[in-house]
């Protein structure tokens, strides 16, 4: 099976880092190198997103997502950042997918790839916030 097939195969999507066609084995990456890369870049914090915090939440772009009570009790500290520009690192298990009778916060984006892992779903979005990129990167 060639690359194209193969990238046809995991949704018509090209590599998220160099964007040539998707080798099923690395989906949703091509190669085993870019699959490092991005890798690299989630663990040197070049996808996390610079939000502004209030004194109950924080603004992600024109969205705002508030910081649970028990969150804001365990990190009085957190107080002295209201009002000013922070940079904010969400993980996938804090964002659950919406479900009837969720009570979870929103965040709303655009989907832009959808990989299958077993009986997960990992879902790539854009949101309306400015990402920041690491130095040297």
């Amino acid at each position: 099976m060639d690359a194209m097939t193969e990238s046809n195969r995991a949704g018509g999507q090209p590599c998220p880092i160099c964007r040539r066609a998707v080798v099923e084995k690395y989906a949703p990456f091509c190669s085993r190198r870019c699959a490092d890369i991005d890798l690299h870049r989630w663990l040197g914090g070049v996808y996390a997103i610079p939000v502004t915090e209030d004194a109950d939440g924080v603004k992600i772009g024109s969205q705002e997502l508030p910081l649970p009570v028990v969150c804001r009790e365990s990190h009085p500290g957190l107080a002295r950042f209201a009002g000013k520009k922070i940079i904010v690192g969400l993980r996938p298990e804090h964002l659950p997918a919406a479900t009837d009778g969720s009570t979870g916060p929103p965040l709303v984006g655009n989907v832009d790839l959808v990989e299958a892992l077993g009986a997960e779903l990992m879902l790539y979005f854009t949101i309306d916030a400015r990402r920041i990129r690491a130095e040297g990167d």
